[in-house]
């Protein structure tokens, strides 16, 4: 019995250490709130050690997760309605080091936080799992399923969409 449970720790820091930029990335691309993304993965991740038992087959772990964490999700905003400093709060926690000039770096880094923030939500999980989480084609086609396809043409199309707002923006700024 100590052997196992101290294989399914093993597994499972595995598990976390592997898959928890990208479970935040999906709840922050869906709540829009740093604080709720972190509190969302934290769930996934004791709800992932509660049902250890149901996650042997590791190569569908990353889809399980995704579908966890887009239902932790949809009952987070079912139950809350708070959806306070969406911008700011993302900024502190995605900045690791001070920019260069703060005055300049923070107009750009919030005109780009403001674009993806208006990107529809499937443009903006995908570009979040990519951009943020650093995923591979292939990890978000396992944790989403959708096709390499499908992910790229979200991906083209909502890096489009960024360029135009983020021009829009730039100009708003001058």
């Amino acid at each position: 019995m100590e052997q196992r449970t101290q294989d399914t720790a093993g597994a499972l820091t595995r598990i976390v250490r592997e898959h928890r930029k990208a479970v935040f990335a999906v709840a922050y691309a869906k709540l829009r709130n740093s604080h709720d993304a972190e509190d969302i993965t934290q769930d996934v991740f004791v709800e992932a050690y509660r049902n250890a038992h149901k996650l042997k087959n590791l190569e569908k772990v990353a889809s399980w997760l995704y579908k966890a964490t887009v239902y932790r999700c949809i009952d987070h905003v079912r139950k809350s309605s708070r959806r306070e400093k969406r911008e700011a709060t993302f900024m502190e926690f995605a900045l690791a080091e001070p920019p260069p000039d703060p005055q300049i770096e923070d107009e750009k880094y919030s005109a780009v936080v403001r674009a993806i923030d208006k990107l529809p939500e499937d443009m903006r999980v995908v570009i979040m799992l990519k951009h943020f989480a650093g995923l591979s084609y292939d990890d978000i086609s396992k944790m989403t399923g959708l096709s390499k396809t499908t992910i790229d043409g979200r991906l083209r199309t909502g890096k489009k969409q960024l360029r135009q707002r983020l021009a829009e923006i730039m100009d708003e700024l001058r």
